[in-house]
């Protein structure tokens, strides 16, 4: 209650890929602008309008970061499933303890950096993964049984 309609259209419309876009041809705007109007060139033959292409790649950059620790996440999603005996519950644990972390910093993730998120899934991917047994590199190679013999 006390919330009018375009605060709650602003807020389900928020983190939609258009709103995403809009957002970033916006803040490319001010060095189109600024260099249609100065015609000024940062180095001859490179005009000041060309720094439009700065707020895109940053966007790329985070949506790259983003996809990475997504796909990471989804690895150790499904090593979880397989290692907890197809257990719905540990991968279910995983994803909410997930999204408390990243929602616990300071106001509703405001400080998430995909980079470090990405990074840190990576790491802790390989961890595990790669010491799982039937993913060792002397697991069937007969080395353990000349051991034994």
């Amino acid at each position: 209650m006390g919330q009018t309609l375009s605060d709650m259209h602003d807020r389900e419309h928020a983190g939609t890929p258009l709103a995403f876009f809009t957002l970033v041809f916006t803040l490319s705007l001010p060095f189109w602008m600024l260099g249609y109007v100065f015609d000024a060139e940062l180095m001859p033959g490179l005009p000041l309008a060309s720094l439009m292409v700065v707020c895109p790649a940053l966007a790329m950059d985070w949506v790259l970061w983003w996809a990475v620790g997504t796909v990471t996440a989804r690895v150790l999603i499904v090593w979880l499933y397989t290692r907890t005996g197809q257990s719905v519950f540990g991968i279910s644990l995983y994803h909410a303890l997930s999204n408390l972390c990243w929602q616990s910093y300071p106001m509703q993730g405001s400080y998430f950096d995909p980079r470090i998120d990405a990074l840190v899934t990576v790491a802790i991917a390989i961890v595990f993964v790669r010491n799982t047994p039937a993913h060792r590199s002397d697991a069937g190679t007969g080395v353990d049984d000349e051991k034994t013999a």
